[in-house]
């Protein structure tokens, strides 16, 4: 993996501390980071198919019903897939938060 490919397995006993610890934390920000970009790669992956994008991003209008799927989840909101998509042809996914959400299996 290229984030391990340059890690320097012990430090350097010629350096200052302060050397050896600004490395270490540019090297554990790097892999954060680069973890951070893999796992939301592997969620949208692994949600599954996508609706077909039917709805263009600026003809849905306030209060209209909408059929989706959830695609992810935060602790206070679920992202939904509703089959829009913005004027570049990328998919577009609503934001749904708890508040809104029922929990008697009916229509949110």
């Amino acid at each position: 993996d290229e984030v391990y490919l340059n890690r320097q397995l012990a430090p350097d006993p010629t350096e200052s501390w302060s050397t050896i610890r600004r490395k270490q934390t540019k090297m554990k920000n790097h892999v954060i980071e680069q973890q951070r970009k893999d796992m939301y790669d592997m969620t949208r992956e692994f949600s599954g198919f996508r609706l077909p994008p039917t709805l263009r991003l600026g003809d849905i209008r306030v209060g209209q019903w909408l059929e989706g799927r959830v695609s992810g989840h935060k602790n206070y909101d679920v992202t939904v897939d509703v089959g829009a998509y913005n004027e570049a042809g990328e998919y577009v996914d609503g934001v749904l938060h708890v508040g809104q959400m029922r929990e008697d299996g009916r229509y949110v």
